[in-house]
């Protein structure tokens, strides 16, 4: 497989143009996505292809997908990239898979289940973690909600249980990737790697997903700890209910469905307090949170999932 040319790109300027805090990202951004190369290559004992990054804004593209690839290039938004919105390395790995997967397959990639694309690259970039966090916190207690097998039709709260399928095998899992590399044929590649059919594969996959998030839908998480600072704010207690967002967005900043709304607390809790920061941070925040402010109805409460 021939590398492509890594380079960085911003399409057709932007509102971040001159940002510091953009500029800074796109100076680390080659070593970053080398570094990633070189991880799926360690993992997998596979050659992986470089890939040409692109930065753009989102713009009036409210969706929540802060990160896409396709034929050899990955596209990522700069507001979720400024905002800290996700873990950018683990992003990196995980869009680059997606590109050596369909490198690997061709045409053949479409044929390969939502579930198996997903989880395959969730695993590799090692974000079940915190993809399990983020939709326990979404989840209110329900269980059905993120595990419902693997078959069916594919949802936000369906990626956790993708993820928990490759998870749940351990060492073996590197070994199911490479076979996913080379067939679109899933119960194939279980049936070859694992000795399972796929009737007891998506049984272990739900019981193990069960296991993990079972506790994280029992304690408060997230979701907790923003409805804490939330509560201080609307008892007057500003000065706490501020340390208590700036807490949360230091704790939780990439992993958590509330970051919009987080951040726009933090900005009225400065406002409110007579911060110096204020003006600042009110600024920042006017561009910074276009895509969690669309007009009309309240914004959903999904958090943004790479594709």
């Amino acid at each position: 497989m021939t590398p492509v040319l890594l380079c960085v790109l911003l399409l057709g300027g932007s509102k971040y143009d001159g940002d510091a805090r953009l500029e800074a990202i796109r100076k680390e951004l080659p070593a970053r996505a080398e570094a990633a190369r070189k991880k799926i290559e360690d993992l997998l004992q596979v050659k992986a292809p470089a890939v040409e990054i692109r930065l753009e804004d989102a713009g009036d593209d409210r969706s929540g997908i802060f990160a896409e690839s396709r034929d050899g290039v990955v596209t990522l938004k700069t507001e979720y990239l400024v905002l800290g919105a996700f873990d950018l390395d683990k992003t990196l790995v995980h869009e680059t898979f997606h590109c050596l997967h369909r490198a690997r397959l061709g045409r053949r990639y479409d044929r390969v289940p939502e579930w198996a694309r997903e989880g395959a690259a969730l695993f590799v970039a090692g974000q079940g973690p915190e993809r399990a966090r983020a939709l326990a916190a979404l989840a209110d207690g329900d269980m059905a909600k993120l595990v419902n097998g693997l078959s069916g039709p594919h949802g936000l709260f369906d990626y956790y249980e993708d993820c928990a399928a490759f998870e749940r095998v351990g060492v073996r899992g590197p070994a199911l990737v490479r076979k996913l590399l080379e067939t679109e044929d899933v119960a194939r590649a279980v049936r070859e790697t694992l000795g399972e059919d796929m009737a007891t594969f998506e049984a272990l996959a739900s019981r193990h997903a069960r296991e993990v998030l079972k506790p994280l839908l029992e304690v408060e998480g997230t979701a907790g700890a923003f409805r804490r600072a939330e509560a201080l704010a609307r008892e007057g207690k500003d000065a706490e209910a501020l340390e208590a967002v700036r807490d949360f967005l230091a704790r939780y900043r990439a992993e958590t469905p509330f970051l919009g709304d987080a951040v726009r607390l933090e900005v009225e809790l400065l406002r409110r307090t007579g911060s110096p920061d204020y003006a600042e941070a009110a600024r920042r925040a006017a561009k910074d949170l276009t895509v969690y402010a669309p007009p009309g109805p309240p914004a959903p409460t999904a958090p943004p999932a790479g594709r």
